[in-house]
């Protein structure tokens, strides 16, 4: 599209048949015909619809952007191997507005990136603190971490002093890299 290269990584087959398959028996549940989105319990993400989540890299000029929506942890961390080899990302929005059942360290290495997205509005849930911790840790590896928001996160400022958190003051505001 213009000068950006627009690449749909995922869902993927196996992907989009588990969620055909939940869609359709979800479907037929009594009262249930027009809110299909379940939540998910346990530290990993297993919602069907999270999964069908599209993930775009989209690179202009050698900048690569990684919109993930609420995609799968694990099934991030293998479409980085398998498409990106590597590769730096110049920003990532992280999946599920932060949630701890879609990030993982190894999923940020396979990201190999510094920048980073979270939209939500804080809660006691998202941004979650472990999600936090992870890119604590993954920041020690990797160096300075900048993490980018719609909203100011006052226990991030103060837990996590190896994070660099730029809050966007309102929605005209973008991220520039």
């Amino acid at each position: 599209i213009g000068p950006a290269i627009v690449d749909v990584l995922l869902p993927e087959e196996k992907q989009l048949n588990i969620f055909r398959t939940k869609w359709k028996e979800d479907a037929k549940k009594p009262g249930n015909q027009k809110h299909f989105h379940l939540t998910s319990g346990g530290r990993k993400d297993t919602n069907p619809y999270n999964g069908a989540s599209i993930t775009l890299c989209i690179t202009i000029e050698g900048v690569k952007i990684l919109l993930t929506g609420d995609a799968h942890g694990n099934d991030l961390e293998e479409c980085c191997k398998k498409y990106l080899n590597g590769q730096e990302i110049s920003i990532v929005k992280l999946p599920h507005h932060g949630s701890r059942a879609n990030i993982s360290i190894e999923m940020l290495r396979e990201m190999n990136c510094s920048h980073f997205v979270i939209s939500t509005h804080e809660t006691r849930l998202r941004p979650a603190d472990e999600s936090l911790e992870i890119l604590n840790e993954y920041g020690e590896e990797k160096g300075s971490i900048y993490i980018y928001g719609n909203y100011r996160w006052e226990r991030m400022e103060s837990a996590y002093q190896g994070l660099k958190m730029i809050p966007l003051k309102d929605y005209s505001e973008s991220v520039l890299i």
